[in-house]
């Protein structure tokens, strides 16, 4: 009797796997030019499919639902969110109409809409998806499922962008240990959860565990993949980071100028990863002071977000934030300051959490200080440093307070640049330790302001 229920789950899985392969056959056939004049773009077919799976597969609920799934995760690979989570959000809906919640596809489907409301900084809809596909892991494939590790590094990588570190830590290392036992150190799965603990890591301030984990999934990218990856360019831009982190900035801008040269050759130029890659560069040549320059290519980087993200969305807001900086050391402070407000209330607007607000109100505050409105800076940093201190963001109190200080030192309030100093720096030596150039930084701020304090 058992070996007949298996027999017939595994023909009624043939069955499903074999449609779905003649129906994605058939629809990039598109990608033939003798088929279609000219050939086809990838959105393009996608369009074409999710329109077809209506109209062909009503008969054919299982792999209806299959096939929404797979063409949502490929809207989301080609940056197109709204569309995904419109696919993906309908799949899962098919898959509890139909009543297969108990179901691992259903779970995947899960933890996928879960990635694409990461990738829109939905936070609260993202961690609520990867939960509830690990409760139903966790019941269908317990203990060192593949399954379950990758539900695992899921969930683990959106407490890291919650800021819950303990957990997201512990979830991703129990997920790689999976991955490395069941399929390999070298495994593609094992990389890219090694390379989200590590950045993980990075965040929280352990670089020391940090840069070892970025080193070797390089290392591993490279070996496997070559260099013209989109992976390998995602490893170089992560261990860029660290190496920019650790001081070595020329490093850095090597680092992210060969992932931007990948990424302009796999995706093309009006991508969002491009564009991603042309922001990442830009910071690089920013930490250089080769300010011009990351004016120039963070306006790229904007411009292709225009085409092909919805308006104010996350990332491009985010470049928005790194253009006024650049700007504002420029000394163009009128649109630095413009887009410095628009940031902020942009992302007041979208609810998002007070800090990544306070990030684009401190640079309205620097702004206001270069234009002499000392008044209105000290307002905007003050308030910038009660919500890093509500959310418990320790560095970046430690640089609102060190941008006070600066401030309030040059007006000659050398009592208050003191006060403010002294506890940027005991920040900065808690949380970075004593070498860190932002310690350093402060600490000549320090013996700057007691110098003139005597």
């Amino acid at each position: 009797m058992a070996v007949g229920v298996f027999a017939r789950r595994a023909q009624r899985e043939a069955a499903l796997a074999n449609s779905t392969t003649e129906f994605l056959s058939s629809v990039f056939a598109g990608a033939n030019p003798y088929n279609t004049p000219g050939g086809a773009t990838a959105r393009d077919l996608l369009d074409r499919g999710a329109a077809r799976i209506e109209t062909e597969l009503k008969a054919q609920p299982e792999v209806r639902m299959r096939l929404t799934g797979i063409i949502g995760r490929a809207y989301r690979q080609l940056g197109q969110f709204d569309r995904a989570v419109g696919l993906l959000e309908k799949s899962a809906a098919d898959y509890r109409a139909a009543g297969r919640t108990e179901d691992l596809a259903y779970a995947s489907i899960l933890l996928e809409l879960g990635a694409v409301h990461r990738s829109a900084s939905k936070y609260d809809e993202a961690e609520a998806c990867a939960r509830q596909a690990l409760a139903i892991v966790d019941r269908l494939a317990p203990g060192d499922s593949i399954e379950r590790a990758d539900t695992l590094n899921g969930l683990g990588l959106t407490l890291f962008n919650r800021r819950k570190f303990d957990e997201g830590e512990r979830l991703l290392t129990e997920a790689l240990g999976i991955h490395e036992r069941r399929l390999g150190g070298d495994h593609d799965s094992a990389t890219e959860t090694r390379n989200n603990l590590a950045i993980l890591l990075f965040d929280r301030g352990d670089w020391n565990r940090a840069e070892p984990l970025m080193r070797r999934n390089l290392d591993v990218r490279l070996r496997t993949l070559g260099e013209f990856h989109p992976s390998t360019s995602t490893a170089l831009n992560n261990l860029s980071f660290v190496v920019g982190t650790l001081g070595n900035n020329t490093e850095r801008e090597v680092l992210t100028r060969r992932s931007l040269a990948i990424r302009r050759k796999v995706f093309g130029e009006d991508h969002p990863d491009t564009a991603n890659a042309w922001s990442v560069h830009a910071q690089a040549l920013f930490s250089l002071g080769r300010s011009r320059e990351a004016a120039e290519e963070l306006r790229r980087a904007i411009a292709i977000d225009r085409k092909s993200l919805r308006p104010n969305h996350a990332e491009t807001l985010l470049k928005k934030q790194y253009l006024a900086s650049a700007l504002h050391d420029l000394g163009e402070l009128a649109e630095a300051g413009a887009l410095a407000r628009e940031v902020a209330e942009k992302r007041r607007e979208a609810k998002v959490d007070a800090a990544l607000i306070a990030n684009a109100t401190l640079i309205e505050g620097r702004v206001a200080a270069a234009q002499s409105r000392f008044a209105l800076a000290r307002e905007l940093m003050t308030e910038a440093l009660r919500i890093y201190r509500e959310r418990k963001r320790a560095r970046n109190a430690a640089e609102a307070l060190w941008l006070l200080g600066q401030m309030e030192r040059k007006l000659g309030r050398f009592a208050e640049a003191q006060a403010l100093l002294t506890e940027s720096v005991a920040i900065y030596r808690a949380e970075l330790g004593d070498a860190y150039s932002s310690t350093r930084r402060a600490e000549a701020e320090l013996a700057a302001a007691n110098s003139r304090a005597r």
